[in-house]
């Protein structure tokens, strides 16, 4: 399963730990709010860096998204990253 991380505060790390702990899961991306420490970000745990949730969206190959921000963020990621019909946080599919 591909994953993307929208977010990579306090908790980001632990995320990615997780991901590459679990065999049949794959770190496909990260989204923060600054590019250039999402790109350091990507680069220290070798995956891309997106440029936004819309960019996330449009992957065909992501298919979980991980949306690690604030709660006054989180429902506008999470509507963008499930229009294409990708699994949200809860689980479900649209």
């Amino acid at each position: 399963m591909n994953i993307a991380l929208i977010g990579l505060g306090m908790v980001a790390a632990t995320h990615v730990h997780a991901i590459k702990s679990a065999p049949k899961l794959h770190l496909s991306g990260v989204l923060g709010r600054n590019p250039a420490k999402t790109a350091d970000f990507a680069a220290r745990h070798a995956t891309r860096a997106f440029d936004s949730v819309q960019q996330i969206a449009q992957d065909p190959t992501i298919d979980f998204v991980i949306l690690a921000t604030p709660p006054q963020c989180a429902a506008r990621q999470c509507a963008a990253a499930c229009g294409r019909g990708q699994t949200d946080l809860d689980g479900e599919t649209d």
